[in-house]
């Protein structure tokens, strides 16, 4: 699904907090890696990120390069 307009994200703070407290660090690098992301569109312009973990190799593979 592509989107051309702004989307808002949505997720569940406690959830994040925990896992933040938990591994130390949570953020976005320029890696360039392949995630593997669950998500439901709340509204016509809100998406709620259920879970989002890297992609294992023979998922990414799944994704084309460029």
């Amino acid at each position: 699904m592509t989107y051309s307009q702004i989307v808002r994200y949505e997720w569940d703070e406690g959830k994040r907090a925990a896992k933040l407290a938990k591994h130390g660090t949570m953020g976005m690098g320029f890696s360039f890696r392949v995630l593997l992301a669950v998500w439901t569109e709340r509204a016509p312009e809100t998406i709620r990120i259920i879970s989002a973990r890297r992609a294992s190799r023979a998922e990414a593979r799944h994704y084309p390069e460029n």
